[in-house]
């Protein structure tokens, strides 16, 4: 395509359009004229007119913005600025992804100005600079063609897309004010095709093509390997902010947001050098070989105005810190989030996350920190009880601004001696990740180990069976370091002939050998004895997070538990006391498997697991604090969803949560169509939660303008696992003195009488009714005789509170008919409530003032009332 600008009408012509004042041919000025603003807006002798006011000019409607009374002269420039300024700012990068394609709003908002009047019309034609930045909007190439020649010689916003011949916008990079490419776009080298030039309009930067989609076929291969410098830097005075996927170096003095991807650790020196003015700085995907030392490497650089600072890398590929190693001064920056280890000197830092750096670098570089507020540790490297407690300092650093502390790598690996070497009086929270998983099956050791000591001696066939066969077991069982061991043993059997993959002729010999191998390591690990499962590592971490917030276990009084399922997670939150301040104290843990209940029967050499199971380990760990009242959202299948066809996992949650011999108040949430009774099950067991007195179970109702029309869920399994649990208890010697059941819920009939004998001091509250509730009459018991066997809490449904202010005076008016004609006989229940005659369901009522919408009914007897065609036929 030819997208060449058009030249001038005229040598000596004036580039109007782009930094000129007025952007029309304007009159000569009158002769008192003096500034009114610095936005063009000029104020003459003459009185102006109101600006709603539209004129006729020259033929032409245009609005009365700066219109003078007694001239003709129009200043425009108000105009030309407000289109402007439609466009958003450079910094905000276009999308041209998805589909179909989305036009932006901005362009909407453009063609609209046009359409005002032939002012705005002819204004936006000439406004030369918003054409040239909506260049980058456009995704089709002739309506690039038209936009380009529109925008005349001023200044572009250039986006390179696939679809555009890359060296047509070539042509235009010198005069561009943006230039973006990014991940859709052909992977280039940006360093090494902008070096050496002068862009004096470039204000922003963004190319960031992806490097899986390059085109070069001499590029490196190794994504560790350094891409190419450029030999000369690129000289940009005006450049903000920049993001580049390629080495490069930049000149500029006011370059505030800087993002590097692909750079070595020699690029990186060279790239910082010459930069004084960062506030913004983030390295991606450095490419640094063996490793890179980066408090070595940033120490090059001068960072007196850098806030935020960001390092994103590969794990292993960052040195530790060496013991002459000297800070790194950043007098001002606010937000770390380091991925390898960088020793610094930032009195200001208050957030920062660390990642893939080993535990005693990590009390280093808080030791440059001292206000640090909010810090978190994605991973710590190492795998061995000497990776986490060699180096560590003998006296707890002490971190007096700490608020909030997050540890989200796997909980025995360093979090215990990481929260013993911190001390952090005025900590508020600490929150750790827990992986819940059952120990691996030692079984499974000793079969594998079996079967490849009998196959040693057989045929190729005889061995490969057998080393299949461990492979899986070991799988299964959780052992997949032993599984990775066996496939690379074995990689060597398979040769390949171009497409084909033939059995070396020294196949048996490593077959044998490999079966040899596992043999011995599948009997080492197995002679290593059964692991402890997460529970016992988390009660360790507790009480170091105890230690951490000063405060002791045995002087911690009312203690609360909050356990809730979340969408990632089943979370337990103990607020374990509050600052002088008012403001909780609390250790979190998220349970982030099992996520899921395995169904049963289970393969084999499969370790059984359920949420129950986890959760009875995480309140193992948890048990250490003097629990007194804990909190149940029931969301879903809830954080006890237990084995169908096993008990084992509920008899694990018994014996955890005998630990909790303080807890009294048990409360319990549901929220939604449906409520596990694993809970329910383990608390059938009077061992667990031997102080339990006092039970409430209560509903998350939605607010009073989104009550549900439709009856309520019933929960019989739960209703009847609760009865269950209270009459064991019961006969057990330790019944439970209060039972609250505050909600919408549907019990069954007679529940309520079955379960005031199960409790010391019943005490069966109902939640309060609504006006609509109060005038209908509240015994809804069932005729003798009736078939009905559910029982509502709340005795009216309809009116105000659940159809909708539309319905309230009809709903009012029928509970009170119904009252006074059928005085205590007359109630709304659920279907399983309406057989029997002068007791309505719920449903039909609902259907019934929805379909009519009208109070007024015609009454065919004293003591029947008309439901209209939905009424039973003994009414009609």
């Amino acid at each position: 395509m030819d997208n060449d600008p058009p030249q001038p009408e005229s040598p000596g012509s004036p580039r109007t359009g782009w930094r000129t004042v007025g952007v029309l041919s304007q009159p000569p000025a009158f002769e008192t004229v003096h500034e009114l603003s610095t936005v063009g807006v000029r104020e003459t002798s003459s009185t102006i007119e109101p600006w709603p006011v539209t004129v006729s000019e020259a033929g032409w409607l245009a609005s009365g913005i700066g219109r003078l009374r007694s001239g003709r002269m129009l200043n425009l420039d108000i105009i030309s600025l407000i289109l402007f300024f439609l466009v958003p700012p450079a910094d905000h990068i276009p999308s041209h992804g998805g589909w179909p394609y989305l036009r932006p709003s901005y362009v909407c908002w453009v063609a609209d100005a046009m359409c005002v009047s032939r002012a705005w019309y002819s204004c936006a034609l000439r406004n030369f600079e918003m054409w040239g930045a909506l260049l980058a909007s456009v995704w089709h190439s002739s309506t690039w063609v038209m936009v380009s020649r529109r925008a005349m010689a001023a200044p572009k916003r250039l986006f390179y897309l696939n679809k555009f011949f890359f060296g047509t916008l070539d042509a235009f990079i010198d005069g561009a004010t943006a230039i973006y490419a990014d991940w859709s776009s052909r992977f280039r080298f940006w360093g090494t095709l902008l070096q050496g030039r002068q862009l004096d309009n470039l204000e922003v930067l963004y190319v960031r093509p992806d490097y899986k989609d390059a085109d070069d076929r001499d590029e490196p291969s190794d994504p560790h390997q350094a891409f190419p410098s450029p030999a000369h830097p690129l000289n940009t005075p005006c450049l903000r902010r920049a993001a580049i996927s390629s080495p490069a170096v930049f000149l500029s003095d006011v370059l505030e947001h800087l993002v590097l991807s692909n750079f070595s650790a020699t690029q990186l020196v060279d790239a910082f050098a010459p930069l004084t003015s960062l506030r913004h700085l983030e390295i991606h995907k450095p490419r640094v070989g063996d490793g890179i030392d980066w408090t070595r490497t940033l120490a090059r650089g001068s960072w007196d105005q850098l806030v935020v600072l960001r390092i994103w890398g590969y794990e292993g590929k960052n040195y530790r810190l060496a013991s002459d190693s000297s800070p790194v001064s950043m007098p001002v920056v606010e937000t770390l989030d380091l991925a390898g280890a960088l020793l610094l000197h930032a009195p200001c830092a208050r957030e920062a996350q660390f990642r893939h750096i080993l535990l005693p670098d990590v009390i280093r570089m808080l030791r440059g920190t001292p206000q640090m507020a909010a810090l978190e540790i994605r991973s710590l490297l190492g795998n061995t009880w000497y990776d986490f407690n060699e180096g560590l300092p003998s006296v707890p650093l002490h971190l007096p601004a700490l608020v909030t502390l997050t540890l989200t790598n796997e909980i025995q690996n360093g979090t215990r001696e990481l929260l013993r070497s911190l001390r952090a009086p005025g900590l508020r929270a600490v929150s750790m990740r827990c992986n819940a998983s059952p120990p691996y099956n030692r079984l499974a050791l000793q079969y594998a180990a079996g079967i490849l000591d009998a196959a040693l001696p057989g045929d190729l066939n005889t061995v490969r069976q057998a080393l299949r066969d461990a492979n899986h077991a070991f799988w299964i069982a959780g052992y997949t370091h032993l599984s990775s061991v066996l496939l690379q043993e074995v990689a060597p059997v398979g040769i390949w002939n171009d497409d084909v993959l033939l059995p070396a002729w020294n196949a048996l010999l490593i077959m044998t050998h490999a079966a040899l191998l596992m043999r011995d390591m599948a009997t080492a690990v197995y002679n290593e004895g059964q692991a402890p499962h997460a529970g016992y590592y988390l009660h360790d971490a507790v009480m170091a997070a105890l230690g951490t917030m000063a405060l002791d276990a045995a002087h911690l009084k009312g203690v609360r538990m909050c356990i809730r399922s979340e969408h990632y997670a089943a979370e337990f939150e103990v607020e374990v006391a509050r600052l002088c301040d008012g403001r909780a104290r609390k250790i979190r843990c998220a349970m982030i498997s099992p996520s899921t209940t395995m169904p049963t029967p289970l393969e084999p050499w499969n370790r059984p697991d359920s949420v129950a199971f986890g959760s009875a380990r995480i309140l193992h760990g948890l048990s250490v604090l003097p629990v007194e009242e804990m909190f149940v959202i029931n969301r879903d299948r809830g954080p006890f969803w237990s084995l169908r066809d096993s008990h084992d996992d509920v008899a694990e949650l018994s014996c955890a949560l005998a630990r909790y011999s303080f807890v009294r108040t048990l409360v319990v949430e549901i929220d939604g169509s449906y409520a596990e009774d694993g809970l329910l099950q383990a608390l059938s067991d009077a061992r667990a939660l031997p102080a339990l007195r006092h039970i409430s179970v209560c509903d998350r109702s939605p607010p009073h303008y989104a009550l549900p029309v439709g009856h309520p869920y019933t929960f019989d399994g739960w209703w009847e696992a609760l009865e269950q649990a209270l009459r064991q208890r019961r006969d057990s010697g330790a019944p439970v003195h209060s039972l609250i059941v505050d909600g919408r819920f549907c019990l069954r009939r007679g529940w309520q009488d079955r379960v005031r004998g199960l409790v010391d001091v019943p005490s069966l509250e109902e939640a309060p009714m609504s006006d609509s509730e109060s005038a209908a009459p509240s015994n809804t018991a069932a005729p003798n005789g009736s078939s009905a066997e559910c029982e509502t809490e709340h005795r009216v449904f309809f009116g105000a509170e659940l159809c909708g202010e539309q319905y309230s005076s009809v709903s009012r008016i029928m509970a009170s008919r119904l009252q006074a004609l059928h005085g205590e006989g007359a109630s709304v229940a659920c279907e399983a409530c309406a057989p029997y005659e002068r007791v309505y369901t719920y449903d039909t009522v609902c259907k019934w003032v929805q379909s009519y919408g009208q109070a007024q009914r015609r009454v065919k007897s004293e003591s029947e009332v008309c439901i209209g065609e939905v009424a039973p036929a003994s009414m009609r």
